[in-house]
């Protein structure tokens, strides 16, 4: 996360802050470490329509659900083990495209949720420290 997003965000929550409080709070954040620490908790897979889905029997996921295509593949990531996003279609085609390459979406996705986390944890650090102030 770049300050001047780290500004903004921090504002709507902290109309007062003044920039250099924003700015001290933000050049106190080790986002590398933030990162190491949170990348490894992402994973991603390629589902193989057989396991089950956090407990819930694959059977009962394909019966539930009409957005999984017949072919293609289906991206599972999942954070400390735990499926956080089942993305059973291409969400960068209408309706429900079959999946081409899983592994790369799945890469993406993760990374994705890795940057999200890091940005989140960034915010609730300068958050903790302007409420310090």
């Amino acid at each position: 996360m770049n300050f001047d997003n780290a500004k903004t965000a921090t504002r709507l929550v902290f109309p007062d802050a003044r920039v250099r409080q924003i700015q001290a709070a933000f050049d106190a954040i080790d986002q590398d470490a933030l990162h190491a620490a949170e990348a490894p908790r992402w994973t991603h897979e390629i589902w193989d329509r057989n396991s089950p889905i956090n407990g819930t029997p694959a059977a009962d996921v394909l019966d539930q659900r009409n957005d999984i295509p017949a072919t293609g593949d289906v991206v599972i990531v999942k954070r400390d083990g735990a499926t956080v996003f089942f993305q059973p279609h291409d969400a960068a085609q209408p309706g429900f495209a079959p999946i081409s390459d899983g592994a790369a979406v799945g890469a993406a996705m993760a990374a994705q949720a890795v940057t999200d986390s890091v940005d989140s944890q960034t915010l609730g650090l300068i958050a903790a420290a302007l409420s310090d102030d």
